[in-house]
């Protein structure tokens, strides 16, 4: 079985990361993984170590729905989780993080990665004033660039997963739209990818919006304000509501 078969990757809707970097009192964490989310993912950009990250995941241990790592540093390369999410950055102006650092680590650890739990993920990162994008050197694409970028991940590369990111803040809705028209097409042709978003989703007009765009929504940031858990729940019934009224994301079909 594949690694998105094993955690039931066609049946996301609503992912929940968590910063290693960023702690969270332990009781948060537990009421977090219990949320009813479909998955948790453990991902960060600066200062992560192998110690924060395992912290994390010890605190994930019960959770009853699959908890992935997002690999963007060797820090990150610890075992105990469902999967691991490789992120090539489609968008990068340093081909370090398309390739390079993948094969720096591929030659220190590559014996071994267990591969039946590895994804691939295409990042667009797009969201220029972000974390990610300073050290990725991303630019935000035009329309006619991220739709080639979204051509490019889920047409040539034929990735799992193509993932807009625009942390920090909401992209535009045409941003989102040129995505999700791209990707229905080339699925449409038979194409296997799917389409996750994250960037401002902190509530719930802003989660149904995305749902009704995308297939599965990616809240981060906004679990770490006053009313984190309160977006949670949020965000949570637009995923429900969404389900029950059969907004269609980027259907298979």
């Amino acid at each position: 079985m594949t690694a998105a078969g094993r955690i039931g990757l066609a049946g996301w809707r609503h992912v929940v990361k968590l910063d290693p970097d960023k702690p969270l009192p332990a009781e948060t964490v537990r009421r977090i993984a219990a949320s009813g989310t479909d998955a948790v993912l453990i991902g960060g950009t600066q200062r992560l170590t192998r110690a924060k990250v395992l912290r994390l995941l010890w605190r994930l241990r019960h959770a009853p729905v699959p908890v992935c790592i997002e690999v963007t540093a060797m820090a990150c390369a610890v075992p105990g989780a469902d999967a691991y999410l490789v992120p090539l950055a489609l968008n990068t102006g340093d081909l370090q993080w398309l390739s390079g650092r993948h094969l720096e680590g591929l030659a220190r650890v590559g014996a071994r990665v267990p591969w039946e739990r590895v994804l691939a993920v295409g990042y667009i990162i797009a969201n220029p004033h972000s974390a990610a994008a300073r050290r990725a050197q991303a630019a935000e694409p035009s329309e006619e660039e991220l739709a080639a970028l979204v051509r490019y991940g889920a047409g040539i590369l034929d990735l799992p997963v193509v993932y807009l990111e625009y942390s920090g803040s909401q992209a535009p809705d045409a941003m989102v739209e040129v995505a999700g028209r791209c990707l229905r097409r080339i699925r449409a042709a038979g194409g296997r990818s799917r389409l996750f978003y994250g960037g401002g989703i902190a509530g719930y007009e802003s989660a149904r919006r995305r749902l009704q765009q995308v297939d599965t929504i990616v809240v981060g940031n906004a679990l770490y304000s006053p009313r984190g858990l309160a977006v949670l729940e949020e965000t949570l019934a637009a995923r429900d509501d969404a389900l029950r009224e059969g907004d269609p994301g980027c259907p298979t079909s």
